[in-house]
């Protein structure tokens, strides 16, 4: 399943960045977020620590609509969502791919 190419587009290009290794599971959307400053008011942040909470909401969703799911479940229900980026299957580049 691929999103509408305008969505994807932008999330393309690999981070300068970005981690990489066979430990990589998924990619999540880490540049350019909007996120809060200490000022109050919304500004555009870069770095893994906002591409974290899209996979720990991703899998507190699964987990609370499948309240009988293991969280091993969850993980796997994830990786098989994930928009495969890079080369096909998992890799140490995007993992299984893209969550959204």
């Amino acid at each position: 399943r691929r999103p509408p190419r305008s969505t994807l587009f932008p999330y393309t290009t690999l981070f300068r960045s970005a981690n990489q290794g066979s430990y990589i599971r998924v990619a999540a959307l880490g540049v350019d977020v909007a996120a809060a400053s200490p000022r109050g008011t919304i500004v555009a942040a870069t770095g893994t620590s906002f591409a974290t909470p899209h996979v720990a909401a991703t899998l507190a969703r699964c987990l609370q609509a499948e309240q009988r799911q293991s969280r091993q479940a969850c993980i796997r229900a994830m990786e098989h969502g994930a928009t495969d980026l890079g080369a096909p299957g998992k890799d140490p580049v995007y993992g299984f791919g893209l969550i959204e």
